[in-house]
């Protein structure tokens, strides 16, 4: 990355100096520039180019009619559904190249647990929180405290 970036703007500063700056040494740059291609990364052909375009619309579609909430491991279940021959790896490599990615719901979680026979406190302040001394009135509103036996409430 470091060293496509030197290439990119030798033109405009110096490749030494750039190093510096990069933190890298100018051998590596050089070194790196007569490597050849990797072999884990061909290129692709034009086939191989159509092919994956074809496949990014499909998970797009399958996207939009799941409501955006499929990753790639159920994208690849539904591909594999209607016969497309691709690999899991291939899709999820796709949809993190093409930046789609799934809406996750949050999960309602229940923080209070009404009992009907519980009686209401009354309200004796009625919103009246001005008091002529101190100490006349006390308010507190604790609705939740986490205990060591779990998130349970204790009567």
């Amino acid at each position: 990355m470091r060293y496509q970036f030197i290439a990119d703007h030798r033109e405009e500063f110096p490749v030494r100096r750039m190093c510096k700056l990069l933190n890298v040494s100018s051998i590596g740059y050089y070194a790196w520039g007569k490597r050849p291609a990797s072999k884990r990364e061909p290129l692709l052909s034009v086939a191989e180019v159509m092919a994956n375009q074809q496949l990014v619309e499909e998970i797009k579609t399958i996207q939009e009619e799941s409501y955006e909430t499929y990753g790639s491991p159920r994208v690849y279940e539904e591909l594999q559904e209607n016969g497309v021959a691709c690999s899991e790896n291939r899709v999820a490599r796709l949809i993190r190249e093409e930046g789609i990615q799934a809406k996750q719901s949050k999960r309602y979680k229940v923080t209070t647990k009404a009992n009907k026979s519980h009686p209401v406190a009354p309200n004796l302040l009625d919103r009246d929180f001005t008091a002529e001394a101190p100490n006349q009135k006390w308010t507190a509103a604790i609705t939740f405290i986490p205990t060591w036996a779990g998130s349970i409430w204790l009567l």
